[in-house]
């Protein structure tokens, strides 16, 4: 016959087994990782089938209240969460909830978001060799990257400008031709890319075969910012000035003969030059 004070104890070691057998099936939550958006993200964890639900709680690193919601399912492995401000540093955890209990709370992670993509894409200064494109700033951004090609064809060609430019020139187009570009946002130093945004597409003109370039004066050239222009043929109908950004510097419509025009900062920029069907561009020098 076993002893009174044996029995109890097997009972308290069997008790003891069965209670830490129970709370080691609802293990930590391993596996966090994200796919981050510029105002959602997915959040994503490896699942546990034994698993009741989930419940993830996270905020903004600045800020202190915690938001939290359940999961229902132990197969689910992922939650889209949207909502979020762009270009935001987020924390989150996540805790599992089993039928003996729930889990103690995942290590902390913390994600992102992506800036906004470039909106109001505007091609402007179009000609049969050139064009400036333009988008709306982004606040708070280092710069963009501007992809383009002609429609049709598999080479893309990709170009990066620094904040606050808004728009960049390319006078290496060819006539009658069209193209498509598009842009990202480069959110920070560390390169992180927007979405990008819609593609926009345009048609350089035909260039007027048989005029010489010379027909168009700029003079003098380089000078000390003050140009005067004059035309061998017909009448000239709009100009415009560019630095070597693609940053409008000066319009001008209908310019009469000889008129001159002035350039305050020293540097290089690019002139175009319309008349009747063709488009000039010329480089001009301020000493």
């Amino acid at each position: 016959m076993k002893h009174p004070l044996l029995s109890s104890a097997c009972l308290l070691v069997i008790s003891i087994f069965i209670s830490q057998t129970s709370f080691s099936q609802c293990s930590v939550v391993t596996g966090l990782s994200t796919i981050a958006g510029s105002k959602s993200v997915k959040l994503k964890w490896t699942p546990d089938p034994t698993a009741v639900a989930y419940i993830i709680r996270g905020k903004e690193v600045s800020q202190s209240n915690l938001v939290s919601y359940s999961v229902p399912g132990g197969n689910n492995s992922n939650s889209v969460v949207s909502g979020l401000d762009p270009n935001t540093t987020y924390g989150w955890q996540i805790q599992k909830v089993c039928n003996t209990g729930n889990s103690a709370w995942s290590a902390p992670d913390t994600f992102t978001t992506l800036c906004l993509a470039p909106v109001n894409l505007q091609i402007t200064n179009l000609s049969g060799n050139s064009a400036t494109a333009n988008w709306a700033s982004v606040p708070g951004v280092a710069g963009y990257r501007i992809f383009g090609n002609t429609t049709g064809t598999a080479q893309v060609l990709s170009y990066d400008v620094a904040a606050p430019a808004t728009s960049l020139m390319n006078n290496n187009l060819s006539p009658s031709t069209t193209y498509q570009w598009a842009i990202q946002t480069i959110c920070d130093l560390d390169f992180r890319l927007s979405p990008l945004s819609k593609i926009d597409t345009f048609t350089t003109p035909v260039s007027k075969v048989g005029i010489e370039d010379d027909e168009i004066l700029v003079t003098p050239n380089p000078s000390n910012g003050r140009f005067s222009l004059q035309s061998k043929g017909s009448e000239i109908e709009k100009i415009w000035i560019s630095d070597m950004l693609g940053k409008l510097i000066l319009e001008i419509n209908d310019p009469l003969e000889g008129e001159s025009f002035f350039i305050h900062e020293k540097g290089m920029y690019i002139i175009s030059v319309k008349r009747e069907e063709t488009v000039y561009t010329k480089p001009i020098m301020v000493n």
